[in-house]
């Protein structure tokens, strides 16, 4: 099967990406995105530049997909989460826990384990269960 996005890079999108490469104040992430783009240009096939980036064939597919359908810019950049999940804590509880955590464990203990904390955090004072 054929590939489905083609990498088409500009002079000037190569010489931003070559920057981006050789400046090494960027995120590691950005950089190895910024490599994945021009070997994709040159022909590489995915699981040749996945052997010589030790980067997953799906992280390059991804990539080639995002700088066809958005740009160079959105290629580079943080893809956002699609979680929708609700947090089970409030900050108030979550520092209680974490001074748990750090306080020394109960009598015949030698550290907190998570059921121990579970335990803790339920008293009605911490966590409603409602």
């Amino acid at each position: 099967m054929g590939k489905k996005y083609f990498v088409d890079l500009k002079s000037d999108e190569q010489e931003m990406l070559t920057g981006l490469i050789t400046s090494g104040i960027q995120r590691v992430r950005k950089i190895n995105h910024a490599r994945i783009l021009p070997k994709a240009d040159d022909g590489w096939t995915d699981q040749k530049i996945s052997e010589a980036l030790n980067v997953s064939v799906a992280t390059i597919e991804r990539i080639r997909q995002c700088f066809v359908q958005e740009g160079i810019q959105q290629a580079l950049s943080p893809r956002k989460t699609q979680r929708k999940c609700q947090h089970l804590m409030d900050g108030v509880q979550e520092a209680h826990l974490l001074a748990l955590t750090c306080s020394q464990p109960p009598q015949g203990h030698r550290r907190w384990s998570p059921l121990l904390l579970a335990r803790e955090m339920i008293r009605p004072e911490y966590i409603d269960l409602t």
